[in-house]
């Protein structure tokens, strides 16, 4: 009886070695997933800073084409003008040439 009683106690060791042993890998598991889940998040706020950057400089450059437009308007209407004032002058010195 006492031999049984170390028999089991022999294998309750070894049970317990063992699940120790998967409880260790199990862990290292996790701090490795862990740790990549840590990298993820890191260059996910990265690239949502990165983001954030270029959507100031989309906004920037909406600004400044619509300065852009908004000048080439203004020019093509002074162009106009100007065309209509060149062709009134140029239809007088030809009825003066006549």
């Amino acid at each position: 009886q006492v031999v049984d009683k170390d028999n089991d106690l022999d294998e309750l060791r070894e049970r317990n070695k063992e699940l120790v042993s998967k409880l260790e890998k199990k862990e290292k598991q996790n701090e490795e997933l862990q740790e990549t889940l840590n990298q993820t998040v890191r260059e996910l706020l990265k690239s949502r800073t990165e983001i954030a950057d270029l959507n100031e400089d989309m906004n920037l450059v909406k600004m400044e084409l619509s300065g852009i437009l908004e000048k080439n308007e203004e020019l093509a209407k002074e162009t106009e003008l100007r065309i209509a004032e060149l062709k009134a002058e140029n239809d007088m010195n030809n009825l003066r040439i006549n």
